[in-house]
């Protein structure tokens, strides 16, 4: 469609059956200087942990997303001119949140370890976010499968590449038109899994508390990318519609962590229970719900942290003098005094397990120093 920000076609191999036309591969222009989206986000979160600024907002990749929206934006306008596009209806949303519930179904019914979330209660915020919807927007082509890995930035600007769709979902379905918002629920749901790649680089597992500085740039990262988007897009996206296709696309991410990386499952887990958290609806972002504490996936039952009782928040609003009870023993807090990277990341843990995410955050920065 001779987009700016989508690289040149320069050939395909396309295999015709029955009268229909299927692109086999494609071959496009070659960028030399390109960076893949991937590769910036997840050195600019490490980077983030390493040296923390006092507004994750003006980390140097977190700066470039509001481009990257509209980036998006420009190709989500080009593609509706350029190929059969319509207002969508409430039919469509409707059609769209029972694609959802199958999804969710299908998950939950499927073999494996038990997901430490209840199937009524997400079925319950896929039928408040599609109620919420005001305004369902377009129906056109989109990219179809939009995520960091997708996107390059180059003296061109940012280029989006492989419009093939999910590589799961039928052809017929990838061709179909949707909604922009399932492009953009895919590259929110990339900050999510660039912040716990950075964590993990550092040396904790995925299934270790999100250090809030890493909490602070996922959602800078979202609301720059979202930001840059609605400034440049001639129609806005209705934020209950970008929750509902958040919740389709964490669902689908937990189907296939769980059958090819479970470790990583805590993930989509935890953006599943952030809109649970949220009530179903509505924006999300700075909400870091069960995503913070990021739930245990092993063959044991789900422990939880505890949460305090309410007779506690009485007594305390009782006797506002009452002094607080000593904090339970922690590990020592200097990291100068650890001397390997493994001991280093083990106090982060604990730290971060026992609520001390911001002391956490100095045994990690010090481990990637190793």
């Amino acid at each position: 469609a001779g987009s700016p920000h989508v690289p040149a076609q320069v050939g395909a191999l396309r295999h015709t059956a029955g009268g229909r036309p299927t692109e086999l591969g494609v071959v496009s222009e070659f960028l030399p200087d390109a960076r893949e989206g991937w590769r910036l986000a997840v050195d600019d979160a490490v980077a983030a942990l390493r040296t923390p600024a006092d507004d994750p907002a003006i980390r140097p990749f977190v700066e470039l997303l509001g481009a990257l929206g509209a980036a998006v934006a420009d190709v989500h306008a080009t593609l509706a001119t350029a190929l059969p596009s319509a207002p969508a209806t409430p039919a469509d949303v409707t059609a769209w949140a029972a694609a959802v519930h199958d999804q969710a179904d299908a998950v939950f019914a499927a073999p494996g370890p038990s997901l430490p979330m209840d199937a009524a209660h997400v079925h319950a915020a896929i039928d408040r976010a599609a109620a919420a919807v005001a305004t369902p927007g377009q129906r056109t082509r989109t990219h179809g499968d939009l995520h960091l890995g997708q996107v390059i930035d180059s003296t061109r600007g940012w280029q989006l590449l492989d419009f093939e769709g999910e590589p799961t979902r039928p052809l017929d379905d990838r061709r179909a038109p949707t909604s922009p918002a399932r492009d953009l629920a895919g590259m929110v749901r990339s900050f999510d899994y660039a912040a716990a790649a950075a964590l993990h680089r550092a040396g904790a597992t995925l299934d270790d508390p999100m250090p809030p500085v890493l909490l602070a740039w996922r959602d800078a990262a979202r609301d720059r990318f979202l930001r840059g988007y609605a400034d440049r897009a001639p129609d806005p996206v209705d934020p209950a519609l970008l929750t509902l296709f958040e919740l389709e696309k964490a669902i689908y991410e937990v189907a296939y962590e769980r059958a090819n990386r479970p470790d990583w499952l805590t993930i989509p887990i935890g953006g599943i229970q952030r809109v649970l958290d949220a009530g179903g609806h509505g924006e999300v972002a700075g909400r870091d719900g069960l995503a913070a504490r990021l739930l245990l996936l092993r063959a044991e039952p789900l422990v939880e942290p505890a949460e305090a009782p309410a007779e506690a928040e009485e007594d305390e609003e009782a006797d506002e003098d009452e002094p607080e009870p000593e904090s339970p023993k922690r590990p020592p807090v200097d990291p100068g005094a650890v001397t390997s990277a493994g001991d280093l990341v083990a106090s982060a843990r604990k730290l971060a397990k026992a609520g001390n995410g911001k002391e956490a955050e100095l045994f990690y920065r010090r481990a990637l120093t190793y």
